[in-house]
């Protein structure tokens, strides 16, 4: 019992750190993308925090398989190059016993993945839609950069400002083109700012400037100086995605359609994976001596990918209506676990012809 609770503490240790090490380049990656769009006006400043911790939320149950596959690997390879594995097997512990101990650790693992991919996941996915859509609604001034042409909030105006204010509430030296007119309207003014009315509608106040319509040198030709002039940010119209299958609540998807039934297998994926590969880890972590840990890990690492490549594969052709939905993912699942069943026997096998030679040897 103590030899096996050493290497589960051993696998979940490095398992936990290796997902820590996951969502930090995770949250890095996720927040450079997302500052980079709230600067250009794509996304309002004050939703990027929250995109990124659901973005992040729903990226465990893709980053929980790979870490404990990682954890797994990492502490059975340890073991093999301490030769600790060589004691534990003389001790009586065989493989199989070590694989039941871990399938309690993978079961736990996929209980949590599941909660998140069938409970958490459609929710999350739902509010993280409704949060971006929200956030290039309500994108202002004060997320563009000086300098730069942007759009207004997916108008047909082109907006461009020549410096920003010290205190960074305004824009100076602003300038606008209104793509959507046909008499060339352009608008410059000194400052420019977001100001929003009782009903909540978002506008760009222009102070103190003039605008010119029509073609110079023609009669239509006119030119306006004025103190203060607002443009409204036109919102796009939002759209409700509660019937799309991924944001669909788990159980709504059993009576649905195609594409529900499809998204079934798809949310089942995950939780399958991380019940399996911790396994797979763990045989071929086993099945070469701990001085070439580098090429298991190639390997382990190379069946893991491929495994998830094909998840994916079927799923397109799930949808495209390639693959009879009865089967579902289930001939990847099943090749997949027969992969890992070769593997087994093969590793047993090795055992048998070592105890073999031992005991003619003997």
């Amino acid at each position: 019992m103590i030899l096996y609770n050493h290497f589960l503490k051993e696998a979940l240790k490095v398992s936990l750190l290796v997902l820590i090490g996951l969502l930090v380049l995770f949250l890095t990656m996720r927040f450079a993308n997302y500052l980079g769009d709230a600067a250009s006006g794509k996304v309002a400043p004050e939703y990027v925090t929250k995109i990124v911790m659901i973005k992040m939320l729903i990226s465990l149950k893709d980053l929980i398989p790979i870490s404990l596959f990682l954890g797994t690997f990492t502490a059975m390879t340890r073991l093999q190059q301490n030769s600790e594995w060589v004691s534990m097997r003389a001790a009586g512990i065989s493989s199989a016993s070590m694989m039941r101990r871990l399938m309690i650790v993978s079961t736990a693992a996929s209980i949590i993945v599941a909660l998140i991919t069938f409970n958490l996941s459609p929710q999350a996915e739902l509010n993280l839609i409704q949060l971006k859509e929200d956030g290039k609604n309500n994108a202002s001034i004060a997320g563009i950069k000086a300098k730069n042409f942007t759009r207004l909030s997916g108008g047909t105006k082109i907006f461009y400002a020549q410096s920003e204010s010290e205190d960074a509430t305004h824009l100076k030296d602003t300038f606008v083109h209104d793509n959507k007119r046909s008499d060339d309207a352009i608008m410059s003014a000194k400052r420019a700012y977001i100001a929003t009315d009782t009903e909540g509608r978002k506008a760009v106040v222009f102070e103190d400037g003039t605008s010119y319509s029509g073609k110079p040198g023609s009669l239509k030709y006119v030119i306006t100086d004025f103190s203060s002039h607002n443009s409204w940010i036109k919102e796009k119209e939002k759209k409700n995605y509660t019937s799309y299958a991924s944001f669909v609540p788990t159980l709504g998807l059993f009576n649905g359609s195609h594409h529900y039934s499809t998204e079934l297998h798809w949310r089942l994926a995950p939780v399958i994976s991380t019940f399996l590969t911790p396994v797979l880890a763990l045989m071929i972590a086993m099945r070469l001596p701990g001085n070439k840990w580098y090429l298991s890990l190639i390997i382990g690492l190379s069946v893991f990918f491929i495994y998830q490549n094909f998840l994916g594969i079927a799923r397109s052709l799930l949808k495209n209506d390639d693959l009879p939905i009865v089967f579902g993912l289930w001939p990847v699942h099943l090749i997949f676990i027969m992969c890992l069943v070769g593997l087994y026997r093969h590793l047993q096998r090795g055992y048998i012809l070592k105890l073999g030679k031992l005991t003619t040897e003997n």
